[in-house]
């Protein structure tokens, strides 16, 4: 529907004046950008009458709060969070976790010269709307149904092992709008954060769930608690907000069609951990029969409390259909001494950790695509110690700008560069294709599931090559089609 709207409407648009940056046209190529496109409303089957105009961004179209509520859409937003919020007071088609209580949903809002504008691509059925192209532009109406939800997710439940996903956190791009998308069966984008009282804040968009869809790859979006253990307490003991989650969760789902969705809750109190996997428990349970994944992230086992014991490891891995183990942040960026961010002995063990309390064929080997460099400082009281996170291309290119030496560390599996400037000693332990294979030959070693890999952007792409040979992905994707 919106990719054939926007062809629709591909010889209609008109210049957008906007103050610049305002629609947030980043990584879009220049002939997608912004553009205005005159807008309609008809209401009760009354003649279009023009109310301003509409946004199209790529193969988006933005409408205005002012102009949805002429529909009788109730909309605002909320100049705190910058998203709108939708209350839906009753509807057939999602769940109500409370029966006295509405359902509130929200998406990403744009401020444009005084009005606020958001895709409301997904959100028709519970806004009650439609939208068509006219010759001239584009007209928004009541729709005369609210339809029906998709039940089962639209590339089925059903993903072949092994298999690898990448978490995108930016999204800037969608999928099939991007030639280094990787050839993998699932990504993640970071598109949700639980709030204490359970409300779900969305900053996601439809078009990109179609592109990824269009390329053969499910979506799982991240949720996260924003890393927050007083929040996160506040919300995993109260039963209604966890109630009010899940239904919100399973309404998205069911409007934009997502695959499943990724659980990423961190920095929790270990009191917590038993309430957590309740609440991943309840996930699960209520994604199954939408034909929904629900995944889990966890760290390697270590002693510390708030970032390691506060998981239930066996219990996540009995409710959540996949775990992926975070192996990697070995030395993390406040680390006290440097060293590698995932030695393959560390992350062996790591995995090792794991398979005592989950199946393999449940868990998803963690890949980092980013090393730090390390900044040594020699003070009368000892070492100084500093680092910068680097995506794989940058870290290469501090090497051949400072002339580094590289020399292969077999124990640790990595390449090892480092370089004397101003008093000071640098040291990069990098990834590659080679520490990057070395690390994946776990997967077939151990039955895992596949592999997950923090992040998008921060490979090169010659390294999922290497990490599908080395894990056997079959299921790897090919390119299908953008024509189609």
């Amino acid at each position: 529907m919106i990719r054939a709207l926007f062809m629709a409407l591909a010889g209609l648009v008109l210049p957008l004046i906007l103050v610049p940056g305002a629609v947030g046209s980043e990584g879009v190529p220049a002939e997608q950008r912004a553009v205005e496109v005159p807008l309609y409303v008809s209401t009760l089957g009354d003649r279009p009458v023009r109310f301003g105009s509409a946004i199209q961004d790529g193969e988006r179209l933005l409408f205005p709060l002012s102009v949805l509520r002429r529909t009788g859409a109730n909309v605002a937003f909320n100049q705190e969070s910058k998203l709108v919020v939708m209350e839906v007071q009753r509807s057939p088609l999602i769940d109500f976790p409370v029966p006295a209580e509405g359902m509130r949903l929200t998406a990403p809002g744009r401020s444009v010269n005084g009005d606020v504008y958001m895709d409301v691509a997904g959100f028709e059925p519970v806004l009650g709307i439609a939208f068509q192209p006219l010759d001239d532009g584009v007209v928004l109406m009541r729709a005369s149904s609210r339809g029906e939800l998709p039940l089962r997710s639209p590339l089925g439940n059903q993903i072949q092992h092994p298999f690898s996903l990448v978490w995108d956190p930016l999204y800037r791009t969608d999928p099939h709008q991007d030639p280094s998308f990787p050839p993998v069966s699932v990504v993640s984008p970071s598109w949700f954060r639980i709030r204490p009282d359970g409300e779900v804040e969305f900053k996601g968009r439809a078009s990109y769930v179609e592109g990824a869809h269009r390329l053969g790859a499910q979506v799982w979006p991240l949720v996260n608690n924003g890393f927050d253990p007083s929040a996160t307490k506040t919300f995993l003991n109260d039963p209604a907000a966890v109630n009010r989650a899940v239904a919100r969760l399973a309404a998205y789902a069911m409007l934009f069609g997502v695959d499943g969705f990724n659980l990423d809750f961190e920095n929790m109190d270990p009191a917590d951990r038993d309430a957590y996997s309740a609440f991943v428990q309840a996930v699960a349970e209520r994604m199954r029969p939408l034909g929904r994944k629900t995944s889990v992230d966890v760290t390697v086992e270590s002693t510390s409390a708030f970032w390691s014991r506060c998981y239930d490891r066996r219990a996540l891995g009995e409710a959540a259909d996949y775990v992926m183990v975070m192996t990697y942040d070995e030395h993390w960026g406040r680390s006290p001494v440097a060293g590698s961010v995932a030695s393959l002995p560390w992350v062996q063990r790591g995995v090792e950790g794991l398979l005592r309390s989950v199946p393999a064929e449940k868990l998803l080997l963690g890949l980092p695509f980013y090393t730090r460099e390390w900044e040594e400082t020699q003070t009368q009281s000892g070492v100084k110690v500093r680092s910068k996170a680097l995506s794989m291309a940058a870290a290469e290119a501090r090497v051949r700008d400072n002339s580094a030496s590289l020399t292969w560390l077999e124990e640790a599996g990595q390449m090892y560069a480092e370089y004397r400037s101003g008093g000071k000693r640098y040291r990069i332990w990098l990834e590659d294709e080679r520490s990057l294979a070395l690390k994946s030959s776990l997967v077939p070693r151990y039955g895992l599931a596949g592999v997950a890999a923090w992040r998008r952007g921060f490979e090169r792409p010659e390294v999922w090559a290497a990490i599908h040979n080395t894990i056997g992905a079959a299921a790897a994707r090919s390119r299908v089609s953008t024509a189609q």
